[in-house]
């Protein structure tokens, strides 16, 4: 290979050398980019996964307190209907 043409790819691939250096460091922004966006979603998803927890607790003691009116419901209807009977 001449000389010429050696010193012309090595212009070259010079050139393409400085262009990967480039796009790398545009990938180590996306990286620490996507790194604090990835940090924030965590954080938002761990709050609704403690919100949905204390509902599903609210749920719970909600159900709870709806059971024992009925039984007090029933209660009541099954003492009516027995001073009814008599």
């Amino acid at each position: 290979m001449d000389k010429e043409t050696q010193e012309f790819l090595e212009i070259k691939f010079n050139g393409i050398d400085q262009k990967f250096v480039g796009v790398d460091q545009k990938f180590d922004e996306l990286k620490l980019h996507f790194g604090v966006i990835a940090e924030g979603l965590i954080s938002e998803i761990q709050m609704v996964a403690e919100g949905h927890s204390i509902i599903r607790e609210e749920i719970g003691k909600f159900r709870e307190n709806v059971q024992e009116e009925f039984k007090e419901v029933r209660s009541l209807i099954k003492f009516s209907y027995a001073e009814l009977d008599q």
